[in-house]
């Protein structure tokens, strides 16, 4: 865990209804290869973690195609994809991106 944000309300004052924002480093070459592939899920585990890889680059476009195929897209993903584009317009550079120029999400 690189670090975290305290509680963020998705709509203050309407309901009590919070996240918190975790970034991670994620070793790309654990969700690569062929044994990560077949692994299957716990069936003790609550939750099921999916792991998609994302172009950091043209995230905003990856999103659209993604909703195109009925995926249903967290507005706070394509609010870090706007970001993302703005700095970009502004000449600021993400710099954690592997060779590839991708990212997890």
């Amino acid at each position: 865990i690189i670090g975290h944000t305290g509680v963020q309300y998705l709509s203050p004052g309407l309901t009590d209804e919070c996240v918190r924002t975790v970034t991670v480093k994620v070793d790309n070459a654990e969700f690569n290869d062929e044994k990560s592939a077949s692994r299957q899920q716990d069936e003790d585990d609550a939750f099921y973690i999916g792991v998609d890889l994302l172009p950091l680059n043209n995230l905003t476009q990856a999103l659209k195609d993604l909703e195109a195929q009925g995926y249903g897209i967290k507005a706070m993903l394509y609010a870090f994809a706007q970001g993302l584009e703005m700095s970009q317009s502004l000449g600021l550079q993400p710099s954690a991106t592997n060779d590839a120029g991708d990212c997890r999400l």
